[in-house]
């Protein structure tokens, strides 16, 4: 459905270029939209697919040490080059955690932010924050977006809810059965001046404290 929705988008531009009728012109422009939202939402249908998929796929979580220090910005380089990420760590500690699950959640989050902040500012900036607190490790995805309204707080990790029309409704749940299924927990912060996601996870070692800036 999606290729065929994209081909006829194409033929629709090409017969608008060559043919001078107006009348016919405008009835082909209200037809490239209609294929145009055909494309959009088949786009967004084989997200919930995947995203279904991958929920359906989970596995017991294959945890490995992650020193989060070496880690994150290697992980921003990959997947973050260009955005306007930006890291602080105030320590260095070392986490049980699947690799592949962390980069999910932590993609989901970031470009969750990304996205949001993107509405309320003209410059779309996340901030990611690492530090510990007693015996967990905290990592903080920070955003200037508008946050969760307190009417949608109790819906917020709900498998199909979502307030973006193009959101498949599943980042947020399976972000949160990934944190589970590694013996971590993942909140929305409403008290925190920006809207804050945390990641919380047992701390494997506590390193002597060191502050770290960095932007990528």
């Amino acid at each position: 459905m999606s290729q065929a929705s994209q081909l006829l988008i194409e033929d629709i531009k090409e017969s608008q270029t060559a043919d001078n009728d107006t009348s016919a012109n405008e009835k082909m422009a209200g037809n490239h939209e209609l294929y145009k939202m055909i494309f959009t939402q088949t786009k967004r249908v084989n997200r919930i697919i995947e995203d279904v998929l991958k929920l359906s796929r989970q596995q017991i979580a294959n945890q490995q040490m992650i020193v989060l220090a070496d880690w994150m910005p290697t992980f921003l380089d990959n997947y973050f080059q260009g955005h306007d990420v930006f890291l602080r760590s105030h320590t260095q500690p070392t986490i049980s955690f699947d690799t592949h699950q962390l980069e999910q959640i932590l993609i989901n989050l970031i470009n969750n932010g990304l996205r949001h902040s993107s509405y309320a500012n003209p410059h779309a900036i996340v901030e990611i924050e690492i530090y510990c607190a007693d015996n967990d490790v905290i990592i903080d995805v920070l955003d200037d977006g508008t946050g969760v309204s307190d009417v949608d707080l109790t819906h917020l990790f709900n498998p199909f809810f979502t307030t973006d029309k193009a959101g498949t409704g599943l980042g947020l749940y399976l972000s949160q059965a990934f944190c589970e299924a590694n013996h971590a927990r993942l909140l929305y912060i409403p008290e925190h001046k920006k809207t804050c996601f945390r990641l919380i996870a047992p701390a494997i070692q506590h390193d002597v404290n060191e502050s770290t800036d960095e932007s990528i």
